[in-house]
């Protein structure tokens, strides 16, 4: 593309410029909240959880403490070499 036909396309052989001046794009995409929900939130009264949510809670630290295990046993019997 030869530089006329980039102007043509441009609209305008000083199309640099132009472009300085405008908003950045973060500002387009990302807006201010116009209120905090902080004090909304430090007054909620705690729920308790649900029975599902226990068992997940706990199903995940059992996982965790079973790959921690595995993985002690897997240092203990085969130490890398370096």
């Amino acid at each position: 593309m030869t530089a006329r036909a980039f102007t043509q396309v441009a609209g305008d052989s000083n199309w640099a410029a132009n472009f300085e001046h405008r908003r950045p794009m973060v500002t387009y995409f990302f807006k201010p909240r116009q209120t905090c929900p902080a004090p909304a939130i430090g007054n909620a009264t705690p729920e308790p959880l649900l029975p599902i949510e226990k068992k997940l809670i706990a199903y995940s630290l059992a996982i965790g403490l079973a790959l921690l295990a595995v993985l002690a046993a897997v240092n203990h019997f085969v130490p890398a070499a370096f």
